[in-house]
């Protein structure tokens, strides 16, 4: 399947890899092509609204998505990056009330221990400008719905930097495989 997007600055093409669970454990892989054209300012999004990264700045909510992105994904994909927001967005909308319902909350929940971002502030690198751009710019969309949620997940993990897998790995089920993040439903 092929989409065509258009968003905010350049070209790029993006392949990308699905492993959508199916029946008894039986998987599939599924191969997406995203062709995100942002060569132009008339940005074609759900409401044709323009996006101004000085609307996700000044709003704490969106700021605080854009954080997140920035140091938890900023190496990945623009659909990585939108993933990522999509399974803080997630556990801010669960109605189990298992995840604080703002994402300010969902974020340092435990103090932070939900995030390795927050526990290891110091290790982090400064994002660049560009990186911090193309967080918000994700952030906000995501926020204001003109990208739907590319995930139902709640959960998601990066296991190649992990020196050991959380045990929820093998209880939640994998919905999705993107980049370097497996991405995981608890139901």
């Amino acid at each position: 399947m092929s989409y065509k997007f258009k968003t905010l600055s350049t070209l790029f093409s993006l392949t990308l890899f699905f492993l959508i669970l199916h029946g008894m454990g039986y998987q599939h892989e599924i191969k997406y092509t995203l062709e995100l054209d942002i060569s132009n300012s008339n940005v074609n999004r759900v409401n044709q609204r323009e996006y101004n990264p000085e609307q996700c700045r000044h709003n704490p909510s969106c700021n605080k998505l854009a954080e997140a992105i920035v140091y938890e994904a900023r190496g990945e994909s623009l659909f990585g990056q939108y993933a990522v927001g999509s399974v803080i967005i997630n556990r801010a909308k669960d109605k189990s009330k298992r995840w604080p319902n703002t994402i300010y909350g969902v974020i340092h929940q435990g103090n932070g221990s939900q995030f390795e971002y927050i526990r290891n502030m110091h290790l982090q690198k400064t994002p660049t400008k560009e990186d911090w751009k193309t967080a918000r710019m994700v952030a906000y969309d995501l926020l204001n719905e003109f990208v739907p949620l590319v995930t139902d997940a709640n959960h998601y993990l990066n296991p190649r930097v992990l020196e050991h897998v959380p045990n929820w790995t093998r209880v939640y089920p994998k919905v999705a495989s993107i980049g370097n993040h497996d991405f995981h439903k608890w139901n």
